[in-house]
């Protein structure tokens, strides 16, 4: 590099922004909470079984919590892992 010359720079190819409890916060999600828990409870009586709303309520924090784990092992996922999840755990998962 000559004497006064800037250093080549790599151009920009991405922005992320990290939205949720950054950009988006939640102040209150009990809403969102309750509609998960009725559609878990709603999940198991369409195949006969019942849950209680403590039932559901464990799942999904169970859920929440290898959510958590594995956002924090850095690993990509999601509603739809939850969702999966969820569902395992009343015996409703995929079948192979």
């Amino acid at each position: 590099m000559k004497r006064g010359e800037l250093p080549k720079t790599p151009s920009l190819a991405a922005v992320t922004l990290d939205c949720w409890q950054t950009l988006l916060v939640d102040t209150d999600n009990s809403r969102a909470i309750g509609l998960r828990i009725e559609a878990l409870k709603e999940a198991a009586s369409r195949t006969g079984r019942v849950i209680s709303t403590v039932g559901a309520t464990e799942i999904l924090d169970a859920a929440w919590r290898r959510h958590t784990h594995d956002w924090q092992d850095h690993k990509a996922v999601g509603s739809g892992h939850m969702a999966r999840w969820c569902l395992e755990s009343l015996g409703l998962g995929h079948e192979d």
